[in-house]
């Protein structure tokens, strides 16, 4: 039998990180400095051409680059090193201004004693931004023993714009350097950081660490010999098997990724340690591009034989792998887009297929080292291998130093993959309400976890002080054992003003963790001024979207208003690609209420949004002008009034809809909308029911569909669709008449649509209106009788598609939304 599990793994992002590395060690530094409190005793800082450009402390990462770079835009949030939080150094290029001639900052450590070690290894973590002077020539690690000369090292070997687009390394790089020829067995070591430029940004550095061996050594069973798993000049034993397709793994000697793109220099590059010696790497976005015979590709890596027979009983193993890896669109929604699979007997059958990557954002780049758990069957296999499977058209996974471990005895997690933010990104200050509070549990080490506990907090940012806190006992977790389906009983209100808040996860045990790195999680939402979001803002946009099912659909986001009374929503905001070719083009602007009928949300708990259980309140049109691309507009809500009265404990969803798809040579053209993949609503969608108040996420339509799906597009992808509120004016005061509404069957109607009222009551001077998406008037009549009852409206003569239907009088203004099919 095959079993494909979901592996949640946490990586980095090239300009703004999702997760900190993993760093395994056994054996501890043997020297290290995490800068955490001030300028290092015994370092020193100075500019070789006298103008003062220097290293610098930073004990707030708020008020130092990259953090205080806010002109940038998109710029990342902060150096993600993985002890960020208590400080670290940094020079400011960039405040120096252009000089007569380059700085040379140095930082320099004090003397080290190395007699003793016969291999000394460095590792630092670090993130660099140039945009004159190539940090592979000018950015360097220079290491001397004694009165020795000062031998250089390369810390950045491809941010050359000789041959990468770009100066900027990963954020964070974590290096390490052999520098035994130097170092080893000398009594007074020094170590220095020596930056020449003019006119840069910046360089950030932090946890400084020396090894006497190589900490990717740690607790190896396999992968420690030349040749295993560093691909060093050639994929060596591995093998690579392809189906129906020519764009396959390769070994390349440098790993640069190249795009089909106008620069023909490389657009990515590999993180790992090893990297001099060669990676492997699959690339389709490049043989496509050139030629591919698909669309798809479906490329295999596999193993040696490996022989783990004499694995410690009991004892659980991992595979880990730095890599780096871009998410693009998978070859079937039936098989992941990165995965890795394994086999007992050489590979004669896979029993196991585990997702890689899947809680990544989408054209996100991420860099770093993995750790997945080897299922504990395979342990003792002496025919064991494994293979990292590509399947889709985009973008590009690069694999390197790749090792089978012991894991730790004592490493406890958050999983990342259930941590429950809030219900928005983004509430209202006058509207807000309880954020409720979960998270999921694992050992991963060797050993039962004693006195668990978990803890959350709430902070207005990562260094504050918390303003609320709650833990949750769980007491014994046994190895490999998941802890879930708990939450904590304390919930959270913000006050109702602006403001940005930090959910921060943590977890701990009884004994010491090997992997601190894994034992908390943060969470980030906002208290707005006026808007309801699900994205965290423009630069969230991780891609544009459009349904796979039907080009025509809708599409929006959810939102529970707690607080209503006395508000209105006026205006939605979005945006979209492919503008020039959707240029007039007519989208759709709706306001729903999800409570019709007495029925209050999901009535049958269906996840569904049924027709007797919503109804539209507001519609307008946007008609494209062919200059957005990417941009966001902002549409009024309806196009007959200033702003649509709320009520309190109500369901709302905004939509965006493209019902009349642009032709070109005859060939409808997709709708891509914005979307963000930066917040995963998982364990939040999960948690609000428990606490009675389900919080849904995005609302799709498709086609002639008179029916919503609820999370339509997932619980990670949400489609930046904001709604906008306002304070209800007196003059816009609910008529108490608004209660009624009208009541159409059959919807969706062929011929005759039947109109009646909810309620009885005398209408004067009323006449009934239809009119399409795009607000143009189709057809009116006059009403006979004052009373609306079962009044039959032909129809017949209208194409298929969705309509507005209005009530007109003097004493009262109705509409609803119709569905014509023939």
């Amino acid at each position: 039998m095959k079993h494909i599990y979901i592996l949640l793994i946490a990586g980095f992002s090239f300009f703004s990180s999702l997760e900190k590395t993993l760093a395994f060690e056994a054996t501890p530094p043997f020297w290290s400095n995490q800068f955490s409190s001030s300028f290092p005793s015994g370092w020193t800082s100075s500019d070789l051409s006298g103008q003062g450009v220097e290293w610098e402390y930073c004990e707030e990462f708020f008020d130092c680059p990259p953090t205080s770079f806010s002109f940038i835009e998109c710029n990342a949030s902060r150096f993600q090193s993985p002890s960020v939080e208590d400080g670290y150094l940094f020079v400011n290029s960039l405040a120096a201004g252009n000089l007569p001639v380059p700085h040379e900052a140095v930082l320099t450590t004090p003397e080290i004693d190395c007699s003793s070690k016969d291999a000394v290894f460095l590792r630092f973590y670090t993130y660099i931004s140039a945009l004159n002077f190539n940090p592979r020539q000018h950015a360097l690690v220079e290491v001397k023993a004694g009165t020795g000369d000062w031998q250089a090292f390369t810390a950045f070997p491809n941010l050359d714009i000789s041959v990468a687009e770009r100066r900027e390394s990963w954020n964070p790089r974590e290096v390490l350097l052999d520098i035994s020829e130097v170092a080893a067995n000398q009594p007074g070591v020094q170590i220095r950081w020596k930056w020449k430029g003019n006119g840069e940004l910046f360089w950030a550095i932090d946890d400084v660490a020396l090894f006497e061996q190589s900490p990717l050594l740690d607790r190896v069973i396999w992968g420690d010999q030349p040749g295993q798993g560093d691909f060093g000049n050639g994929l060596n034993g591995w093998a690579v098997s392809n189906v129906l397709d020519t764009c396959r793994w390769v070994w390349d000697a440098v790993g640069e990724v190249h795009f089909p793109d106008a620069n023909p220099k490389a657009d990515f590059w590999p993180c790992s340690p090893t990297a001099f010696n060669g990676v492997a790497m699959m690339n389709p976005t490049w043989c496509i591009a050139q030629g591919g015979p698909s669309q798809f590709t479906h490329s295999e890596l596999r193993s040696p034989v490996i022989d783990l027979s004499s694995a410690g009983t009991g004892k659980r193993l991992s595979l880990n792998f730095f890599q780096a890896f871009m998410k693009g669109n998978a070859a079937s929604v039936n098989f992941p887009l990165s995965s890795v699979m394994f086999s007992p007997d050489a590979g004669l059958s896979w029993p196991d297929t585990l997702a890689l990557n899947v809680r990544e954002a989408f054209s996100d780049p991420i860099c770093g080292e993995l750790s997945v758990s080897i299922p504990d069957v395979y342990v003792g296999a002496s025919q064991f291998m494994f293979k990292f499977v590509f399947s889709g058209n985009s973008f590009f996974w690069i694999i390197d130093d790749v090792r089978i471990l012991e894991k730790e005895d004592h490493d406890l997690g958050i999983v990342p993959s259930f941590v429950a933010a809030a219900p928005n990104f983004s509430t209202p200050a006058a509207m807000v309400g309880p954020v409720g509070f979960a998270v999921d549990l694992r050992n991963e080490g060797n050993a039962p976890q004693s006195q668990v506990l978990t803890r959350v907090a709430v902070k207005p940012d990562e260094l504050a002080a918390p303003v609320f806190q709650d833990s949750l006992f769980v007491g014994e977790l046994l190895p490999g054992a998941v802890y879930d389906n708990d939450f904590f009983a304390k919930q959270f209100t913000p006050p109702a003003e602006p403001g940005q808040y930090v959910i921060r996860y943590s977890v701990e045990a009884a004994d010491a963790d090997a992997v601190p790195e894994n034992n908390s999680k943060d969470v980030h939402f906002r208290v707005s001024e006026n808007f309801f979001s699900k994205d965290p803002g423009n630069c969230s946009i991780n891609g544009f979207f459009a349904a796979s099912e039907d080009l025509r659909y809708e599409i929006g986001n959810c939102y529970f208003v707690a607080k209503g009374e006395d508000y209105c929503a006026s205006e939605l905001e979005f945006s979209f690609r492919n503008a020039s070719l959707l240029e007039g083009a007519n989208l759709t602007i709706q306001l729903y209420q999800w409570k019709k009928n007495g029925n209050w949300g999901d009535v049958n708990n269906d996840t569904i949004a049924n027709p007797d259980e919503y109804e539209l309140l507001a519609f307008n049109t946007y008609q494209v002008n062919g200059l957005e691309d990417g941009s966001f507009v902002k549409v009024p809500l309806s196009f007959d009034s200033e702003c649509v009265p709320l009520e309190d404990s109500t369901y709302y969803f905004v939509t965006v809809g493209y019902p009349e798809p642009v032709l070109i040579n005859g060939l409808g053209v997709p709708f891509f909308i914005g979307a963000s993949e930066e917040v995963d609503y998982t364990a939040m969608f999960w948690l609000s029911y428990h606490l009675g108040v389900p919080q849904y996420v995005s609302m799709l339509r498709l086609g002639n569909d008179d029916y919503f799906r609820a999370n339509g597009w997932g619980l990670l992808r949400v489609p930046a669709i904001r709604m906008y509120v306002d304070q209800l004016n007196a003059s816009l005061e609910p008529d108490p008449e608004s209660k009624v509404s009208l009541k159409i069957s059959p919807n969706p109607a062929r011929d005759i649509l039947r109109v009646d009222l909810s309620e009885k009551m005398s209408i004067v001077n009323g006449s009934l209106e239809i009119f399409d998406y795009c607000g143009h008037l189709l057809h009116s009549q006059g009403l006979e009788s004052p009373f609306v009852s079962n009044l039959p409206v032909n129809i017949e003569g209208l194409p298929a598609g969705c309509y507005i239907l209005r009530l007109v009088s003097e004493n009262l203004t109705l509409q609803t939304r119709f569905v014509v099919q023939h």
